[in-house]
């Protein structure tokens, strides 16, 4: 999980000392972020932008597709037909919603979760707003 450390270490110039505002963009799957994450914290102003989609907690009920994960290259079946199946996939998504919410929440890095059907750019102004009022 060490990529994740590294991949972040780039994200602003080495020497900065300005506090700076961060958006990490993420659909926070992978593990590892919440570290990185935190510490990038310590020092600037981050907010967490959860990317989720509706396929994240509700399959369709028929059919099946062979899934492959682009970073890590496998591949797998979904048996969308099983209710059982459906249930286990929606079951994890809350549980990762939950788990980054958590973890977001520890490293006091509030988090803004914008979906594939929103328009971003109106989702980051509410949230700006909201956060200039308070």
């Amino acid at each position: 999980h060490d990529y994740v450390a590294r991949s972040w270490s780039h994200v602003l110039p080495a020497g900065n000392k300005r506090r700076s505002l961060v958006l990490v963009i993420s659909d926070y799957r992978d593990p590892g972020w919440a570290r990185p994450l935190a510490e990038l914290g310590h020092g600037h102003d981050v907010v967490a932008l959860r990317m989720t989609d509706a396929c994240d907690l509700e399959l369709p009920s028929s059919g099946s597709f062979r899934a492959v994960d682009p970073e890590s290259g496998g591949a797998a079946w979904l048996p969308l037909g099983s209710r059982a199946y459906r249930e286990r996939w929606r079951r994890a998504g809350i549980d990762r919603r939950e788990s980054c919410l958590e973890a977001c929440a520890s490293a006091l890095v509030p988090t803004l979760e914008i979906d594939t059907a929103d328009d971003p750019v109106r989702r980051l102004l509410e949230f700006f707003e909201r956060r200039e009022k308070s």
